[in-house]
């Protein structure tokens, strides 16, 4: 066959198709357009001329045979391909879940590092580092781990006391660890721990405390303790009295740590005077605004002596006037001299402070002092509707709760809720005894049971007296005599003098200071009561001096003007009051009863129905309200309030007062 004929061009196209596909096999598909499929067509064309020539019937077999070999061939190939496709993806897959896993390991160790890291940033409190013992010593069990321990645990246990008792929180104190957390890296051992010891060190705030146990010879012992910081710290005593000695030192590494607790730990635990002379090193060595106006605002607290306590005061509020713990010592101490309105003042200034204005350790007793300070105002103010609710979200005692729940709700002249809050309070175990006292003489005089509130003045009196003949400490006899002669005498001579005990109620309040706005209140009272009125005029008029905002000498001007029969300067004391405390019912009654003296009933009704939304359980109010509806000629609506006073607390006069209206 020449290569020009026909059948040699058939021939040579066929196995020009065939090299074609055997090309493209190799090469892989083309990303073009795809080309006519040349080895089917010399295939078909092959066929044809080997039907219409039988000479190229074998040859044609033989290509057809050669074909078929390619095509098992290029089977075998691809399946030899698919296979290694297949490993190929597993591969991958392994490959890809090693970097997951390479990948997931380096972020865990990066998120350990980060957690390590804040950690140290914000590690503080004490950390006691270490503590050595001689041999001799720790062969008895007193090893250096022992007394580390036992140092730590003491230093946690002062400040769980000052925690739990005071408004800036302490760190507490832990042990350094030597257990060490092993990580394996390549030809390294890394021990977490002491990265970690490493970043506190480094990085944190943490107060590292070392000691040191010495054997003195002839039973005697020394423990050192060096707070980092702090001037060194040493005591000293027998081995026997190791004990007290160890308290000792964990007491005075607290101290170096934080002066300002400790100060407070100690008027916990009883040890008063020790705290003001704590206060009074903290005041010399503290040197910046900040850290003077807190060591005189505490020296001022730890100072039994009042008067001089606002000296220290008037210091602090001058370095450091945006500062709570100011204000509400000011507050305090004025209260405690009887200088309500000064103490109005402070507490008003107290309740201005901003929490950002105070420091971090400060902020989570802020919403406590503004609750301290609104159930002060409450007392100075009359809001006693509102002191039952600022005194629970002081979080107090229940039994502290209680008592002044009794308190409200006898001011309130709510005899029986008085009387069952006060049941509950004696029912808890840590029942106060000066506060239910004091429940007990604000629900007897606003009732007018004299004889009850003499009991509780006089229980009062016993329990000062008794504090005076057990107690030793200056700072404490103090308090004592300032609650005594600005609050319990006054109370004392007033009942006295309601009782009929004149000269006793006179003697009694002699001693009490002329710059006290509960004590001149009752000079006026006393006064009225022994018939010398002007000298009770004139009392009353420096009250109202004394205290221009409060509320109190205006109504009892107002109850003694109408007992004498001045209806107009009555209703003049009572209006006055009146427009200082609108939300006291005591003041609408008061000038209700007056108005009604005037002749004034329409008046007097309005006023009395004021008082009654205010006080609904009032029974002297439903009587006068009762009177003042008879004489307008409204005696069904006259009877309805009588019959509303008749189960309600009245006074004798006022039981009687009610029998003669023959309801």
């Amino acid at each position: 066959m020449r290569p020009g004929s026909a059948k040699a061009k058939v021939f040579v196209s066929a196995r020009w198709g065939m090299r074609v596909a055997e090309g493209r096999e190799t090469e892989g598909p083309e990303e073009a357009e795809p080309a006519f499929d040349t080895g089917a067509a010399g295939i078909a064309v092959a066929l044809d001329e080997a039907r219409a020539d039988p000479t190229l019937r074998d040859e044609v077999a033989g290509f057809l045979a050669a074909h078929r070999s390619l095509i098992d061939l290029q089977k075998h190939h691809l399946k030899a391909q698919f296979a290694q496709l297949r490993l190929r993806s597993v591969g991958d897959a392994v490959k890809l879940a090693l970097q997951v896993l390479s990948l997931a390991a380096v972020l865990g160790v990066a998120g350990v590092l980060g957690l390590m890291v804040h950690d140290a940033t914000t590690a503080r409190g004490m950390v006691v580092a270490g503590f050595s013992a001689p041999p001799s010593l720790a062969a008895r069990g007193l090893t250096g781990d022992v007394l580390a321990g036992d140092l730590t645990h003491r230093i946690s246990g002062v400040a769980r006391v000052t925690n739990a008792n005071s408004l800036t929180q302490s760190e507490d104190a832990s042990a350094e660890s030597n257990d060490s957390v092993k990580l394996d890296i390549p030809e390294t051992r890394v021990s977490l721990n002491e990265v970690a010891r490493f970043l506190r060190r480094r990085l944190g705030h943490e107060t590292r405390i070392n000691g040191a146990l010495t054997d003195l010879g002839d039973g005697s012992v020394a423990i050192k303790v060096d707070v980092a910081g702090a001037d060194p710290i040493e005591v000293r005593g027998k081995l026997p009295d190791l004990d007290q000695l160890m308290q000792q030192a964990a007491e005075k590494a607290f101290s170096a740590f934080d002066p300002d607790n400790f100060i407070i730990y100690l008027s916990v635990r009883g040890r008063d005077d020790e705290a003001f002379a704590a206060s009074a090193a903290l005041a010399a060595t503290a040197r910046s605004n900040y850290r003077l106006a807190d060591a005189y605002s505490l020296w001022a607290e730890a100072d039994g002596d009042r008067r001089r306590a606002l000296s220290r005061i008037a210091v602090a509020a001058r370095l450091r006037p945006q500062m709570m713990f100011v204000w509400m010592e000011g507050a305090k101490a004025n209260m405690d001299l009887g200088h309500d309105e000064e103490a109005l003042g402070f507490i008003r200034r107290l309740l201005q402070t901003r929490i950002q204005d105070q420091p971090p350790q400060d902020r989570a007793g802020f919403e406590h002092v503004r609750s301290l300070g609104h159930n002060r105002l409450d007392y100075l103010s009359a809001d006693y509707a509102h002191l039952e609710r600022d005194s629970t979200a002081m979080q107090l005692d229940v039994a502290d709760t209680l008592a002044l729940g009794a308190t409200a709700k006898g001011a309130l002249h709510d005899g029986a809720g008085s009387a069952h809050d006060l049941a509950l309070a004696r029912a808890s175990a840590s029942a106060p005894p000066r506060g239910m006292l004091k429940a007990q003489w604000y629900a007897a005089t606003a009732a007018g049971d004299w004889p009850t509130a003499l009991a509780a003045a006089e229980a009062l009196m016993a329990d000062d007296q008794s504090r005076r003949a057990t107690v030793n400490q200056v700072q404490v006899l103090g308090y004592v005599a300032a609650q005594e002669m600005a609050n319990d005498r006054p109370w004392l001579a007033l009942a006295q003098a309601m009782n009929g005990r004149l000269a006793d109620a006179q003697a009694t309040l002699a001693p009490t200071p002329l710059d006290c706005y509960l004590c001149v209140r009752a000079r006026a009272r006393i006064a009225e009561a022994g018939g010398d009125r002007a000298a009770a005029d004139r009392w009353f008029a420096e009250a109202v001096h004394q205290g221009p905002s409060l509320v109190f000498a205006h109504l009892e001007w107002a109850d003694v003007k109408l007992a004498r029969g001045d209806a107009a300067g009555a209703a003049s004391e009572a209006e006055k009051a009146y427009a200082l405390a609108p939300y006291f019912a005591d003041t609408s009654e008061v000038w209700g009863e007056a108005l009604l003296a005037q002749g004034d009933v329409a008046g007097a009704t309005a006023k009395f129905r004021t008082a009654a939304a205010l006080t609904p359980g009032w029974g002297r109010l439903r009587l006068k309200w009762g009177e003042a509806l008879a004489r307008i000629g409204k005696a069904s609506d006259a009877r309805a309030q009588f019959s509303a006073a008749a189960p309600l607390y009245l006074s004798a006069t006022d039981r009687a007062e009610l029998l003669a209206q023959h309801i």
